[in-house]
């Protein structure tokens, strides 16, 4: 007897290769599985999904177009009306057992129709911050699996399941090839300058456009932390720059053992490492210290002050081999003074200016600059969270309490923060290090 599954999920690579790590382990752990998976027409699933051996069906489905498209959003309940329809035949016809939704507008129709019929749906969410499509369909669902703590605050305690996020073999099995060959297949030098950035994919994209602007600079190795949502943006960039001049390597910046890989990568790939961008963080939970979960503090302490510890333990001798570079620590303007509710967040920030301190005076010998740069809000899905997390159901009014103590009146972007890293990367701050770099339209003047 044939075990039928669907698998819906898509728009990105966040949603799409963890779908298909999925259906890699249902396969191998049930017998006669049968997946179908089910998209959006003209995505990248479409192509991502049968390149790894399993059939797709593609629904007349788009998602709500923030900035103004007249068309688009007209034509927007047409588009649900006819994907709830497809989904219902699709249904009646693959009879499915379960149906595993994995995040994006094309999982919607299937999972709710799904439900509808009492079909079991399941849910897996991969960001610390939920799509819109996961956080409606969470309601029909018979269990959430997650990858991080404090997912209450947006699906019900329990429902909820910390499982970790998906990971293909694939990632796990990366072929590294010998410096020589692979500095002869992408046409580089030795003594072109490679940067390091760690973090998520919050404002990836305009980070990444912004150094499309500037690769008379740049050649850097990013790395993703696991989340990868920004594959597709990595993807698009690279084929604009026409080359491979930029790489990413998915590891946890916890793991002193994956900051040394990350490290030795950009040597084998770049001929060594000129400047290290310590950029990944967490904002952990909104709450009061008396009621803040210990093990969410701790977990913030790890990614946000032990991460820029391991990054500069392991880049320290790969700096020192170039005959110096530049280490860069993201902090925050929550690092300069006290904030309400988000202690956890606003000690890391101000541990990571103790320990930048201490470095830049430990390295200085070894001609390695290191200084941090203190942002106010940034444009970034973690201003959503943040906002939410302050004041539920309010954001809007929490944003506007927030801008209220920024005198320029507005939340920072994240090329104005990528235009001050581009500074201290650069030769231009060749006497600078041991400082605080804020960015914050003027809120600590």
């Amino acid at each position: 007897m044939s075990n039928n599954l669907i698998i819906s999920g898509g728009g990105t690579g966040g949603h799409i290769y963890p779908a298909i790590s999925i259906a890699n382990q249902l396969s191998k752990k049930i017998s006669n599985c049968n997946i179908l998976f089910v998209g959006a027409k003209n995505k990248m699933e479409m192509k991502k999904v049968p390149q790894n051996g399993y059939k797709i069906i593609g629904l007349w489905i788009s998602g709500f177009q923030r900035k103004f498209n007249l068309f688009s959003n007209i034509s927007l309940p047409f588009k649900i009306i006819f994907s709830l329809i497809h989904s219902l035949i699709i249904i009646l016809k693959h009879k499915p057992k379960i149906v595993v939704g994995t995040g994006g507008y094309a999982s919607g129709p299937v999972m709710y129709i799904a439900s509808i019929l009492g079909i079991p749906v399941f849910i897996q969410e991969q960001n610390s911050y939920p799509g819109l499509t996961n956080r409606i369909l969470s309601k029909y669902a018979t269990k959430i699996f997650v990858a991080y703590d404090g997912m209450d605050k947006y699906f019900n305690s329990s429902k909820i399941i910390v499982s970790g996020n998906p990971i293909r073999k694939s990632i796990k099995n990366i072929s590294i090839k010998n410096k020589s060959d692979y500095l002869s297949s992408i046409d580089l030098k030795s003594d072109l300058q490679t940067i390091l950035v760690l973090g998520g994919s919050l404002g990836a994209y305009q980070l990444n456009e912004f150094v499309n602007k500037n690769l008379d600079f740049f050649e850097y190795i990013f790395d993703c932390k696991i989340e990868l949502t920004i594959e597709s943006d990595l993807k698009k960039l690279c084929q604009e720059i026409g080359s491979n001049h930029l790489s990413y390597f998915a590891g946890d910046v916890t793991s002193f053992e994956d900051n040394l890989k990350a490290v030795e990568i950009a040597k084998e790939k770049f001929g060594g490492l000129d400047i290290f961008v310590a950029n990944a963080g967490i904002e952990g939970e909104v709450n009061t210290l008396e009621n803040y979960d210990i093990e969410k503090f701790d977990k913030v302490m790890a990614v946000n002050v032990k991460g820029p510890f391991l990054a500069l333990k392991a880049s320290i001798p790969a700096l020192s081999a170039r005959g110096g570079g530049s280490f860069i620590i993201t902090s925050s303007i929550a690092g300069l003074s006290g904030a309400a509710q988000i202690g956890a967040y606003a000690t890391s920030k101000h541990a990571v200016i103790g320990l930048m301190k201490s470095a830049a005076k430990e390295c200085a010998e070894q001609n390695i600059r290191v200084n941090t740069i203190n942002p106010s809000p940034v444009e970034t899905r973690m201003m959503r969270s943040l906002e939410e997390g302050l004041m539920p159901g309010e954001s809007d009014q929490a944003k506007d309490l927030m801008l209220s103590n920024i005198p320029l009146g507005r939340y920072g972007k994240p090329e104005d923060v990528a235009k001050v890293m581009l500074f201290l990367a650069s030769d231009d701050s060749s006497f600078v290090t041991g400082s605080v770099y804020s960015v914050d339209g003027g809120s600590t003047a």
